[in-house]
Order: C-alpha cells, then structure tokens, then sequence
C-alpha cells in the first residue's frame, strides 16, 4: 500500500493497550464495460476491528456496496517507522 492511499485512522485503548479501531484506505478495481474496454472504479475501504465495509462513488456520494463481518478481531496492519513520535505516527 502507498503513502498516499491512506486516508485515516481511529485508535483507542483495547485492554489497557493502545490499538487500531478503524482504518480507511482508498483502492480501486477494474469492471469490463463490455467485450473490448474496462472501466477503474474508485472505492474506499474502511476496516473495523468486527467488520469490512466498501464504498463507491455514486449520484449522491460515496455508497456503501458491501460490507462483510471481519472475524480476525483486530485490524491487521504493521506500521513501518522511520522517526517514531508516537502510535501510528512518524
């Protein structure tokens, strides 16, 4: 994932323990249009801790499309510091 997908975290205390809540990140897929063009659709993804939600851009803003229960239980992302100052942040 690059830098610049990252569009925002939650953190708060899970037992006693500084953790991630929620994490957003913009993605994008292709959809086939018909036999010889593809369209990039851009999504944002936003991944609790108990479930994974998708958005799309519609008429009226950004929809949700989908969204799944996530049975890991915590949010499976391992920051990469250069400078730490502090939880998630360089």
């Amino acid at each position: 994932m690059e830098p610049g997908q990252v569009l925002g975290w939650k953190t708060g205390k899970v037992a006693g323990v500084d953790s991630l809540t929620q994490f957003r990140f913009r993605t994008s897929r292709v959809e086939e249009v018909d036999e010889f063009t593809d369209e990039t659709v851009d999504q944002i993804r936003v991944i609790d801790p108990h479930r994974h939600r998708v958005f799309q851009e519609g008429k009226d803003g950004w929809e949700m499309v989908s969204a799944t229960p996530y049975t890991l239980g915590f949010i499976p992302l391992v920051p990469y510091y250069t400078a730490r100052t502090g939880f998630l942040t360089a």
